[in-house]
């Protein structure tokens, strides 16, 4: 899924690889939560290795030393334990309800 902001266009690869540059990451995801003034905004989803804390200003740093301050993303959550389908994987639609959950917006 790419997300169009004004004036750029985020791709997920992207977004995902300056989000998990902090080792003590398992998963990182990036979804588009609804935004009142742009219509759409990038939410990073980073899921800890055991017993990691979560810190998002180190997040947000480390991400914006990899990637433009205009695509990194306007919130970054931490969850833990993993949000993992039955496959294993990361479970996306369980990830992007958590994201809208946290900024309120329901699922």
């Amino acid at each position: 899924m790419d997300l169009t902001t004004p004036g750029d266009k985020l791709y997920p690869e992207d977004v995902e690889e300056a989000l998990r540059r902090p080792t003590a990451l398992d998963v990182a995801r990036m979804v588009g939560v609804p935004d009142a003034k742009w219509g759409q905004a990038a939410a990073g989803v980073v899921v800890l290795a055991g017993g990691v804390a979560f810190d998002e200003d180190d997040v947000r740093r480390r991400v914006r030393a990899g990637l433009a301050g205009r695509k990194a993303p306007k919130r970054i959550l931490g969850v833990q334990p993993p949000l993992r389908a039955s496959s294993g994987k990361a479970d996306y639609k369980a990830i992007t309800e958590f994201a809208r959950r946290d900024v309120g917006l329901g699922s």
